[in-house]
């Protein structure tokens, strides 16, 4: 009986190492699949330049004031004594904008903020900024750019979902917009927003509705009901257009989106292993102190019933 209880107990230990293995090796290798994008320019030894804000491909609500746009540029430095920003942008009409400016370096590594400003008349326009490390030779030792846009309102899908799948949508104007309207459309063009009579209708969210930012302009958000009107999972795009009061396009946003019914709100066993941080090596690991728990526990009751005999 003994021996028999012990063979058990090392099964049973022996199953739990199996178990965590195969565990192991099932997941996915989160550091191989996950997208990630790193971006760092270094050009000479030791020096780096990184633009932290704008980021690359961002959309900024512009609000003019003083007949000017204002933009803060933040970068990340090490070893600089000079950086240069060049702010250049294109509006609709194919007119050119361009700020610069120059920042003196007085720590070895650190941020930078400065502050450049365009004309009103750069709004609704395509941007580009450059930054240029400097030596204290002046030689150019380190750059990077990003291009973004300024636009009278900036629309982002925020991540969130609510428990249709529904994706939750941030919408940030300027002051001059009156009301904004909204409209999916699949990728052939059809339009999602229909009534019961297959005619379209939009989304329409007027000015008092937005909650007013701290920089002046407005912002709302929203789920967007792709389940009210039955659309199937697949690759959509929201069409957003903002209106002044007298009924003038002031600006349009198109944003890509891929809308599941099925997956939102719903967190699988690999989004939870991964928000944990749990590798491989940690289910291997823990199947051998199981195994090694299991084990003591074993030589422990056969040790106990020898002495009790």
């Amino acid at each position: 009986m003994k021996q028999r209880k012990k063979q058990l107990l090392g099964v049973l230990g022996l199953i739990a190492v199996m178990v965590m293995t195969a565990v192991a090796y099932a997941l996915p290798t989160y550091a191989e699949s996950a997208e990630t994008t790193v971006r760092m320019t270094v050009l000479g030894p030791g020096q780096s330049l990184t633009i932290l804000s704008p980021q690359d491909g961002e959309t900024i609500a512009v609000n003019p004031k003083d007949g000017n746009i204002a933009i803060t540029a933040k970068t990340s430095q090490e070893h600089l004594s000079k950086i240069h920003y060049l702010m250049t942008c294109v509006d609709e009409a194919g007119v050119e904008s361009k700020a610069e400016t120059e920042s003196t370096i007085t720590e070895l590594s650190g941020t930078d903020e400065v502050t450049l400003n365009l004309p009103a008349t750069a709004g609704n326009s395509d941007c580009t900024l450059k930054a240029r490390g400097l030596d204290d030779k002046g030689t150019e030792v380190a750059r990077d750019q990003v291009s973004f846009n300024f636009r009278a309102m900036s629309v982002t899908f925020t991540g969130k979902y609510d428990e249709f799948g529904n994706p939750e949508v941030m919408i940030v104007v300027t002051g001059d917009v009156d009301n904004v309207a909204l409209q999916v459309h699949d990728k052939k063009g059809n339009p999602i927003f229909v009534n019961a009579n297959g005619d379209p209708e939009a989304i329409e969210i007027t000015k008092d509705k937005f909650d007013v930012l701290d920089n002046g302009n407005l912002s709302h958000t929203l789920y967007l009901p792709m389940n009210k009107y039955h659309a199937p999972a697949g690759s959509y795009d929201l069409v957003s257009v903002a209106y002044s009061n007298d009924g003038s396009v002031i600006s349009m946003n198109v944003n890509d989106f891929y809308y599941d019914p099925g997956a939102a709100g719903v967190p699988s066993a690999g989004s939870i292993v991964k928000d944990l941080n749990i590798s491989r090596a940690d289910f291997i690991l823990t199947g051998m102190v199981m195994f090694v728990a299991v084990s003591g526990f074993a030589l422990f009751l056969i040790f106990r019933k020898r002495r009790q005999a």
